[in-house]
């Protein structure tokens, strides 16, 4: 992982974002992109101004996240535009590994479909890379990662994603897979990526009952503070990602939850 892209507004939540963010970033030798999209008011302003108002953003940025930024490589950017266009432009124009953003910010519209704000749900129907949201209250990655597969293309995708960052982060990995047919259910392949990198995997195979409900259940049980889980292609709504068990998880999870895109979307 080279850079990571973490969209702050100023709020408390937003912070906690960027200390997660520094927090991954840090022993994976990441350049971690502050980006803090705003919108100027007065819409219309002289150019020589708007450079000023900029400039002025960019110094309380800089200010504002410089304590959360020890020893840990990092930029900062300050476009002017709604966050919902300016972070996935971001993401293209730098090339970025992971996005990284607090479930709710400081705008104070009320939570929507997944009972998130306006910015997280829209990344998380169209995000093309691996998607951090971290719910409030969160302050650190936490040391016990789960992964949430069901042999799918897109878990193996995350759990790859996985593979390449928990040796560096020190997390003890997890798995858990819910199923109707336990002997359906081969762990051992399902991670193979895991093992591969020399990570020790504790398994968990849940029989019954909707698949949503047992990782929430079995992130509970065992404590852990991060849920990895790969998230299918937009649905039969255009450019919506509904009703998969990843927004369910993400609608519920007390957790940070990072989301492995489809590699085919």
């Amino acid at each position: 992982m080279e850079r990571i892209i973490v969209g702050v507004d100023g709020s408390a939540a937003s912070r906690a974002a960027l200390r997660w963010a520094a927090a991954i970033g840090r022993p994976l030798d990441a350049e971690v992109i502050v980006v803090n999209a705003w919108t100027p008011v007065p819409s219309e302003l002289k150019p020589s101004y708007l450079e000023r108002l900029t400039a002025e953003r960019f110094d309380w940025l800089s200010g504002w996240c410089e304590p959360e930024l020890t020893e840990v490589k990092h930029r900062f950017a300050v476009p002017v535009g709604d966050p919902r266009n300016a972070l996935p432009e971001a993401v293209e124009a730098e090339e970025a590994d992971l996005l990284v953003i607090a479930s709710t910010g400081s705008s104070g519209a009320e939570p929507g479909f997944l009972h998130l704000g306006s910015v997280a749900e829209m990344l998380v129907h169209h995000t093309t890379i691996p998607l951090a949201v971290l719910p409030p209250g969160c302050e650190a990655p936490g040391t016990r990662a789960l992964l949430a597969t069901d042999g799918s293309d897109q878990a193996g995708a995350a759990a790859r994603w996985l593979a390449s960052v928990a040796p560096a982060t020190g997390h003890t990995v997890l798995a858990v897979t819910v199923v109707d047919d336990a002997d359906a259910a081969d762990l051992d392949e399902w991670t193979a990526p895991l093992a591969e990198a020399g990570l020790a995997v504790e398994p968990r195979v849940i029989t019954g009952g909707p698949p949503a409900v047992g990782i929430l259940d079995d992130v509970a049980d065992r404590d852990a503070d991060l849920v990895v889980m790969g998230m299918r292609g937009t649905g039969t709504i255009t450019g919506m990602r509904l009703g998969s068990v990843a927004t369910r998880v993400l609608r519920r999870a007390e957790v940070p939850v990072v989301l492995i895109p489809d590699p085919a979307s």
